[in-house]
Order: C-alpha cells, then sequence, then structure tokens
C-alpha cells in the first residue's frame, strides 16, 4: 500500500503535494500527519529525497508550519 502513495504522490507533483499539506494543518493531529506523510515519502524514495534538496525543502518546511 505505501509503495502505492509514493508512486501516486510522484504522478500528483511529489513533495510539493506533502509540503502544502503540512502548509494546510490546521491542528496538531493534521500536522502530525502531514510531516509523517512526508518523512515517509522522503524516506522511502530517492527520487523524492533529491527532490527535497533541489527544492530547498528542508529550509521550506519550518516556513509551513
Amino acid at each position: 500500500m505505501s509503495l502505492m502513495i509514493l508512486t501516486r504522490s510522484q504522478d500528483v507533483g511529489g513533495i510539493a503535494i506533502a509540503l502544502d499539506m503540512v502548509a494546510m494543518a490546521t491542528n496538531i493531529e493534521g500536522l502530525y500527519a502531514a510531516v509523517k506523510f512526508l518523512v515517509c515519502i522522503v524516506k522511502s524514495d530517492a527520487r523524492a529525497a533529491l527532490e527535497m534538496e533541489k527544492a530547498k525543502g528542508y529550509q521550506v518546511l519550518p516556513t509551513c508550519v
């Protein structure tokens, strides 16, 4: 199941979707779920990890919260 989610996340925008989910979180539970989703993608997919570095997602992440 997680492989399918990872594949689909690349189809719909990659880490940008996960970063948007972090930015749109309205409560602690939503923020936790969004960050967990982002971490899962980055840890499980080398392309996503490279995309995160290329987009400077690690620097952008604190500004999303």
